[in-house]
C-alpha cells in the first residue's frame, strides 16, 4: 500500500512545482514604464503694485484740539466746577475766582458813573430853566416899546383939556391894574427849582446883553467827557471781573487739571486742559539721518500696540532746528481714528516713515523666491510643467518684493510648494490665490 501512494506523491509535487514556475515566469513580465507622479502646488498672478520702504520711530499720541486754559487775571480759586474726564460743552463754567480788588473797582466805577449822570442831569435842568427865562424877558422888552410910543404921541396930540383928562384917566387906570391873577403861582413854581444866586441877580436885573447859559453849556460839554470816560472804566472794570469766571474755550474733555479749590493763582497760570474734537496728534523724534526724507504731507502709517491698531496719518509738522544740545527733530503727524475710544492721549504710538518708493511695478510674495545656486529662483506654471525663472529683485516691505526681470504680469507662479520642485517637474494646482496685497493682476 505503501509503495503505490508513493509515485502519486512525487507526480503531485513535480506538479506544484510546474505550477509555481509558471506563476514565477509570469511576475517576471516588464508592465513598461511607470507614471511620473505630480506635485500638488498653489499659485497665484504676477501683480503690479507699489513698494515702499519705511522708517519706524516711536512717539506720544496727543490730543489734536488740545487746548490749555490759563487765568487771565490773578486770585483765590473759589470753585472748581469740573473733574478729570468729564465732557464739557464751549462756555462752561469751568473755574471761579475771587478777587477783591476787581470787584472794589467795579463797584467804585459804578459809584462815578452814577455821581457824573446825577450831576449831568442837573445842570441840564438848570440850563433848560435859564433858556426859558431868557424867552419870557425878551418876548416883554418887545410888547413894552410899542406900548410906550404910542402913550407919548396921544399926548402930544391931545391939547384939549378933556383929552387931557381922559389921559389922566388912562394913566390913572395903568397904575392902578392888578397884576396877573396867577402870577403869584409863578413865582412859586420858579422858586422851586434851585438856581445859583448869582444867576437868579442877573435874571432879576434883566439888563443883561450876554446869554449866561453859554459857560454852562461848557461846564456840561465837559461833564459829558467826564461821564464817557467814566462809563468805559465801568465796562474794563466788569470785563475784569467776568474774567473771574474761567470758561472753556472749546467743547471736549478734561484731560490735565492743575488746580485745588482754595489755591490762589496768578495771570496766565496754567489750570486745565481740554482735549477738543480735532482727531489727535503723534510726535515723534526723528534722528538727523531720516529728517531730510519727511517732508509735511508725507503718507505714514500709526500703529498703537497697546490698542492692537493701526492707521492712516500725515506728517503736518517738521521742525526746522533739532531740539537744543541733540541731532533729534520733532515732527507732528495726524490721524484721525474710526473708533476714538480705542485711542487714548499720553500712549505709545509707532510711526512709519515712508523714505523710498517703487512707484507702479511688479510686485510678489517674498515667500515665493528660492535661494538657489544660480540665483533668486521663482518657479512658474505652464501647462502640467513647473519652470524655473532666475529674477532680479528690488525693493522689499516686508512681505512683498519688487521684481526688477525675469516675470511678466498675470504669469502664474508658484506661492506654496515650490520647495518640492525642480525644472520641469510635473505638477497640479490645488489652489489658485489671488495676488498679493496691495498688488492687482
Amino acid at each position: 500500500m505503501s509503495n503505490k501512494r508513493q509515485p502519486c506523491l512525487a507526480l503531485h509535487s513535480l506538479a506544484l512545482i510546474l505550477l509555481l514556475a509558471a506563476a514565477g515566469c509570469s511576475h517576471n513580465q516588464d508592465p513598461g514604464p511607470p507614471e511620473e507622479p505630480y506635485i500638488a502646488v498653489e499659485v497665484a498672478p504676477v501683480g503690479r503694485g507699489e513698494i515702499s520702504l519705511a522708517a519706524q520711530v516711536g512717539g506720544t499720541v496727543k490730543a489734536g484740539g488740545e487746548v490749555a486754559v490759563v487765568a487771565r487775571l490773578g486770585g483765590e480759586v473759589s470753585s472748581l466746577k469740573v473733574s478729570l474726564g468729564d465732557r464739557v460743552e464751549k462756555g462752561d463754567l469751568l473755574v471761579s475766582l475771587d478777587a477783591p480788588d476787581v470787584t472794589l473797582q467795579v463797584r467804585q466805577a459804578r459809584d462815578a458813573v452814577k455821581s457824573l449822570r446825577e450831576a449831568r442831569d442837573e445842570l441840564q435842568d438848570i440850563i433848560e430853566e435859564l433858556e426859558e427865562r431868557f424867552e419870557e424877558i425878551g418876548s416883554d422888552g418887545d410888547d413894552g416899546d410899542p406900548e410906550e410910543e404910542e402913550g407919548d404921541n396921544s399926548h402930544g396930540d391931545n391939547d384939549d383939556p378933556v383929552n387931557g383928562d381922559d389921559d389922566d384917566k388912562g394913566e390913572e387906570g395903568e397904575q392902578g391894574e392888578d397884576p396877573p391873577p396867577d402870577g403869584g403861582d409863578d413865582d412859586e413854581e420858579e422858586e422851586e427849582i434851585e438856581v445859583p444866586q448869582w444867576l437868579q441877580d442877573l435874571l432879576e436885573d434883566g439888563g443883561f446883553t450876554i446869554d449866561p447859559a453859554l459857560s454852562l453849556r461848557q461846564q456840561l460839554g465837559t461833564l459829558e467827557a467826564q461821564l464817557s470816560q467814566a462809563e468805559r472804566g465801568l465796562e474794563m472794570a466788569r470785563l475784569g471781573q467776568a474774567n473771574l469766571s474761567v470758561r472753556a474755550p472749546v467743547s471736549g474733555m478734561v484731560t490735565f487739571i492743575n488746580v485745588v479749590q482754595g489755591a490762589t493763582v496768578g495771570p496766565g497760570s496754567p489750570l486745565l486742559m481740554i482735549s477738543g474734537e480735532g482727531g489727535y496728534l503723534v510726535e515723534a523724534n526723528v534722528l538727523e539721518s531720516l529728517i531730510t526724507l519727511i517732508h509735511p504731507g508725507d503718507p505714514v502709517q500709526v500703529e498703537l500696540p497697546i490698542a492692537g491698531a493701526a492707521y492712516r496719518g500725515s506728517v503736518i509738522e517738521v521742525a526746522p532746528a533739532p531740539i537744543p544740545n541733540t541731532r533729534i527733530y520733532p515732527v507732528k503727524v495726524s490721524f484721525d481714528p474710526a473708533e476714538s475710544g480705542r485711542v487714548l492721549p499720553g500712549m505709545f504710538a509707532r510711526v512709519s516713515f515712508v523714505t523710498e518708493a517703487s512707484g507702479e511695478t511688479l510686485v510678489i510674495p517674498r515667500s515665493a523666491v528660492l535661494q538657489r545656486a544660480a540665483g533668486n529662483t521663482v518657479y512658474i506654471i505652464e501647462g502640467e510643467r513647473a519652470r524655473a525663472r532666475l529674477v532680479t529683485l528690488g525693493l522689499q516691505d516686508g512681505e512683498r518684493v519688487q521684481v526688477l526681470s525675469g516675470l511678466k504680469a498675470g504669469e502664474s507662479l508658484v506661492v506654496r510648494g515650490q520647495h518640492y520642485l525642480d525644472e520641469g517637474s510635473r505638477v497640479k494646482v490645488v489652489e489658485e490665490a489671488g495676488p498679493p496685497e496691495g498688488a492687482e493682476s
